[in-house]
């Protein structure tokens, strides 16, 4: 599999993506590029089938916090080589029940998917997934991206469920990490 360009992905070809390394002993980056009222974000780990990479925003504006977070959860069926890429809101530190918990936007009362997956591939025993997500709110459980100033972000790794949904993570942020989405490309 070859990643697509980026102008299949609706980012203008000079523009260059950013990247932060989230986990080094699995290779879990983060790469993005401000594509008009849109991000594209790219998520990059060495994952086992049945493992999901999760990365949003902090419930704080300000520190990493998981409850209030709203992160996509991003997996990928190695037998298939289907991709996944789900908005969640972090209601609470526990799977989703009915509508509690770390779920699917789409599970919850007006709540939708709004991250649409654009690709998925594993190069080199990494499992790349691409998506797009609009840098505004598309409902009450999303929150803005800024492109302005520094935001809390958080992450996790762990299992995915019989259900296609976040069991508890095995691996997650254990610092504050704030990124400013809108810098100069960084590598």
């Amino acid at each position: 599999n070859v990643p697509p360009s980026l102008r299949m992905l609706g980012v203008e070809p000079q523009t260059k993506l950013n990247c932060e390394v989230l986990d080094p002993s699995q290779g879990f980056e983060v790469r993005w590029a401000i594509a008009g009222k849109s991000i594209v974000t790219q998520l990059a780990a060495k994952l086992e089938d049945g493992e999901y990479m999760a990365f949003g925003l902090s419930g704080d504006p300000r520190r990493s916090k998981m409850i209030g977070g709203d992160v996509t959860v991003a997996w990928m069926d190695h037998s298939t080589g289907k991709g996944y890429a789900e908005d969640y809101y972090l209601d609470a530190k526990s799977q989703c029940a009915g509508q509690r918990g770390s779920c699917p936007d789409s599970n919850i009362p007006l709540g939708k998917n709004d991250v649409k997956l654009l690709n998925s591939a594993i190069i080199n025993e990494f499992t790349m997934l691409t998506y797009r997500r609009p840098l505004g709110r598309d409902d009450q459980y999303d929150t803005a991206i800024s492109t302005n100033q520094s935001q809390a972000v958080i992450w996790a790794m762990g299992p995915i469920n019989s259900q296609g949904e976040v069991s508890y993570h095995s691996k997650r942020i254990n610092n504050n990490l704030l990124l400013d989405f809108g810098r100069i490309t960084k590598w």
